[in-house]
């Protein structure tokens, strides 16, 4: 059985396109990681409220796809007491450049890709690197941002 105290439950999610859209527009603070592009906009609840963008395109395979989603909702479920109301869209968004180095060890250039020399996609996502890109955001927004943390 699942725990309420620890469940994701309809109120904690973002669901429709209206409540995405009412996020991106009014110039919300926008958030850069290794891996994601974090929107945040603060909401009129007492709790915040997540939504997750996992595209096909920047994970092929399913299971990769919902293994960075649950590591993200499991990060909000353990970072979101700390919160006052905000809502955030997490975008997985890997920085091309930082894991083509990772790839090809160059660190000198930016390569261009073309039809020839086509940058690779990340294939498979590794939870414990994604865990402690997560953990910097949240430590990130508390120090720029300390109007958003509960006291």
């Amino acid at each position: 059985m699942c725990n309420s105290q620890f469940a994701f439950t309809k109120d904690l999610r973002l669901l429709t396109a209206d409540q995405y859209n009412n996020i991106f527009k009014n110039k919300p603070i926008r958030k850069k990681t290794k891996f994601f592009l974090i929107v945040i906009k603060k909401n009129n609840f007492d709790h915040c409220r997540l939504g997750l963008i996992v595209s096909k395109k920047e994970l092929k395979k399913a299971v990769e796809r919902n293994k960075v989603k649950r590591v993200i909702r499991e990060s909000f479920r353990v970072n979101s007491k700390n919160l006052k109301g905000l809502d955030i869209v997490a975008l997985f968004k890997p920085n091309i450049e930082f894991n083509l180095k990772l790839q090809t060890g160059n660190t000198s250039k930016k390569p261009k890709p073309n039809h020839k020399n086509k940058i690779k996609r990340i294939e498979k996502v590794d939870k414990n690197e994604i865990k402690l890109d997560l953990e910097y955001f949240w430590t990130m927004l508390a120090k720029k941002h300390p109007q958003f943390i509960k006291l």
